[in-house]
């Protein structure tokens, strides 16, 4: 069925090549039917966000979850006709299985986002003390993708968690900038009829 390959995946060689990114949708409903659990996915999200609206996002059927990945040197421009063509591949699979895709209610997007932390080095040297020797960090979050940054207009409510990724990271980027980063993750929650007018807006653009 449609519903069984719902969603893109981006390739530039061939169906054989590597992949650079995809995104798909999976309904609470699609889950339960072909049993698949999701009990892990959502204990980890209810402790990195308190919110009760999270904690009924998974108890209603008709909600969907957005999963997503692609390079980060994938252009932004992408982000368009990507969400566009999911679009138009849910509504065909609608159709197809009017019982497991019907007019969702709520949609989950995970998206990755840093901060610009002051690096090991610097803390370690000391220069923490004088600023203007070396980059101040911003307190603010930023994205890898580029539409995300929409989504704060559209969502109804969003929450940030740091991740570990297992290795240090607050130096990664001093051989290009005097900030390390710190990755995270965004979790947006928003009506379908608010991520339908997402993708209208990035088409706008």
């Amino acid at each position: 069925s449609l519903a069984d390959h719902l969603g893109t995946c981006i390739k530039t060689d061939g169906e054989a090549s590597d992949p650079f990114g995809f995104l798909t949708g999976f309904p609470l409903a699609f889950a339960k039917e072909k049993s698949c659990d999701l009990t892990t996915l959502e204990t980890f999200l209810k402790s990195k966000c308190e919110s009760a609206t999270l904690k009924e996002f998974f108890s209603d059927s008709k909600n969907v979850i957005l999963f997503q990945e692609r390079l980060i040197n994938v252009p932004g421009s992408i982000a368009a006709p990507l969400y566009r063509q999911f679009l138009d591949d849910w509504n065909s699979a609608t159709a197809e299985e009017p019982q497991n895709l019907s007019f969702p209610g709520k949609v989950l997007l995970i998206t990755p986002t840093y901060r610009e932390i002051i690096s090991n080095l610097d803390r370690e040297l000391g220069l923490q003390e004088n600023p203007s020797k070396f980059g101040v960090a911003s307190t603010g979050t930023n994205f890898y993708y580029e539409e995300a940054e929409y989504l704060n207009d559209f969502a109804s409510e969003y929450f940030d968690f740091t991740v570990n990724t297992g290795h240090e990271t607050s130096d990664s980027r001093r051989a290009f900038s005097d900030t390390g980063i710190e990755p995270g993750r965004r979790v947006f929650l928003l009506s379908w009829k608010n991520f339908i007018k997402f993708i209208d807006h990035l088409h706008s653009l």
